[in-house]
């Protein structure tokens, strides 16, 4: 059986983000590893100092320190201090504690920190100070504006990483000016690059040559709208041995060279156009993953060139059958910037939506709850996505997806079908029982520029895909894109 999915992907032609095209230039300092002598025994300080020093007469550190029995602590000052020849002192004075740690770059790969305990300790606590030798480590450079860079692919190329001083909007460079007078590309922004980093409010990169890493974007403070201007999402799909990715919507105009990205959980990458086999009547329609190695369904293929570390993490825990993502044109890329979330299936343990939630669904519809499942959440989980599934009533099945901020239910979609009385006593919409139905999972979550929730399900059995969307309506979620395709070539 042969379904189409036509989404209209016709895009606004906006102009692209700008990105930092001249070389971003290495600075004096970089990351420090502690010295760790024996006789320190189990209270040992292990950690990491990033230093670096702008040029400009100021610096910025970033100190990491724990212990073997779990105690960690971070320090660093909010902005630029003053900074002398290689050396700078930073006091923390808040009333009850007067700290100043002196830094002092000894050469090009030694640091020591010493530090003076005024009155009441330090300003991060347990006991732990920070002083001690610190020696470079060569995997890192740091750029004058406090930007970090870590090599990859044998120290040929650079991604930028986390562990600077990002703040406002990030300008990925091109390239950075090494010591020596070599000249390296940035070929990526690595995972969790600004993972927790609230004071990130935009990053611009070149998204035709950059890769992003797994979570690079998740919690920072980026906006994360969607404009409906550029269309839908499609879906794309992984060959068996995750180097080819095909998708097969049909669709009139769309200009193939374009560079697309393929969102999947939290993280997201680059697609690079491979061929064009849509149209070949010679090839299978439908979805198997071994068939895409060798190219044998129709469908438009790609390449997703980023190292195979990044691939891995993106993908961990999953099979080809069982990854579903969404390709995006390199502008949507640009302006959602949020990652999407989903259900974990690796390392991921179900739950429950709160009681009193639960309480007031019953309490709306009138039908006693069997189960619910949070299914997915932005930001610090103030928003989250959950289902609810109530008893059969008549021979009715049915579901509420919930939409929820603050503790309350925003916006609700119901969904009810007539069941087979064979099922009735099973939930007929959880996947792991054998009926006809199964939970969907979530792929993406976005706010339009209304404040309004968009959300991408799809749910997969072994032979098919259903794929749909819900866009907050004041008080409901309206459905939009309903397809049951077969994906599975027999």
């Amino acid at each position: 059986m042969k379904r189409l999915i036509v989404l209209g992907l016709a895009a606004m032609l906006l102009p692209a983000l700008a990105v930092s095209a001249e070389p971003a230039e290495q600075a004096l300092g970089g990351v420090y590893t502690r010295v760790v002598s024996p006789d320190e025994g189990d209270n040992a300080r292990e950690g990491t100092i990033t230093v670096i020093f702008n040029g400009e007469g100021k610096a910025w550190f970033k100190l990491n320190l724990g212990r073997k029995d779990g105690a960690t602590a971070i320090f660093s000052p909010e902005d630029w201090i003053p900074a002398g020849n290689r050396q700078f002192d930073y006091n923390y004075n808040d009333g009850s504690v007067d700290y100043t740690m002196h830094v002092r770059l000894v050469s090009d790969d030694k640091l020591v920190v010493t530090e003076d305990f005024n009155a009441g300790g330090s300003p991060y606590g347990m006991g732990m100070t920070a002083g001690g030798d610190f020696e470079l480590d060569q995997s890192y450079v740091a750029a004058q504006n406090g930007y970090l860079f870590h090599y990859v692919r044998e120290a040929t190329e650079l991604e930028l990483c986390a562990g600077g001083f990002y703040s406002g909007q990030v300008f990925v460079p091109e390239a950075v000016y090494c010591k020596g007078g070599a000249t390296l590309e940035v070929v990526g922004i690595a995972a969790k690059a600004f993972w927790g980093n609230e004071a990130v409010t935009d990053v611009n990169w070149d998204r035709s040559t950059q890769y992003v890493g797994p979570s690079a974007f998740y919690r920072s403070g980026m906006h994360y709208y969607w404009d409906g201007h550029y269309g839908l999402p499609g879906y794309v799909y992984p060959s068996d041995n995750m180097q080819r990715f095909v998708r097969q919507e049909k669709i009139e105009e769309w200009d193939r060279t374009t560079p697309l990205w393929m969102f999947f959980k939290h993280n997201y990458a680059p697609l690079t156009f491979d061929e064009d086999l849509l149209s070949d009547e010679d090839l299978k329609w439908g979805y198997n993953p071994w068939m895409a190695d060798d190219k044998g369904m129709q469908g438009v293929y790609y390449e997703m060139r980023v190292p195979n570390a990044v691939k891995k993490d993106m993908f961990r825990g999953y099979d080809a059958m069982e990854v579903i993502g969404l390709a995006v044109e390199g502008r949507f890329a640009g302006f959602h910037r949020f990652p999407p979330f989903s259900r974990w299936k690796w390392g991921e343990t179900e739950q429950s939506m709160s009681a009193t939630l639960e309480k007031q669904m019953e309490s709306r519809y009138g039908r006693k709850l069997i189960q619910s499942r949070y299914i997915g959440h932005l930001r610090e989980e103030d928003g989250r996505v959950g289902i609810f599934e109530f008893e059969p009533k008549d021979g009715e099945a049915m579901i509420v997806i919930a939409w929820t901020q603050g503790g309350k239910v925003k916006a609700t979609y119901v969904k009810t079908t007539n069941i087979d009385p064979e099922y009735a006593g099973d939930s007929v919409w959880n996947v792991d029982d054998e009926g006809a139905y199964g939970i969907p999972e979530l792929l993406c979550i976005a706010f339009d520029l209304h404040d309004n929730i968009i959300l991408w399900f799809n749910h997969s059995a072994p032979e098919s895909k259903n794929i749909y969307g819900l866009r907050q309506q004041g008080d409901q979620l309206q459905l939009f894109g309903e397809e049951q395709w077969y994906v599975y070539v027999d």
